[in-house]
């Protein structure tokens, strides 16, 4: 009898040792997730972020070509081609 009493305690031992194991397998894998989860998240706001900043980096591209439009309409301003024609030229080496 003794040795049917003491088989099932190390039956039960390594039973409670395999649940300990899966409970904190789980466990990581939860910690696993919230960490994506957490990482899209910072990646989403980030991208909203570059995003409105692409915006207002166009939008003053935008202005500025129009204002030089209407300067160039204006007689303010040369032709783009004027502006080319009187630049500087690299000399070839």
């Amino acid at each position: 009898m003794r040795a049917k009493d003491v088989a099932l305690q190390a039956a039960t031992r390594n039973g409670e040792t395999l649940a300990a194991r899966l409970e904190d397998g789980a466990a990581a894998m939860r910690r696993a997730k919230e960490e994506a989860e957490r990482r899209t998240a910072s990646m989403q706001e980030e991208i909203v972020r570059l995003r409105s900043e692409r915006q207002l980096a166009d939008g003053a591209l935008e202005a500025s070509r129009v204002e030089r439009r209407e300067a160039r309409l204006a007689g303010e301003l040369p032709s783009a081609p004027t502006l080319i024609a009187s630049a500087p030229r690299a000399l070839a080496v």
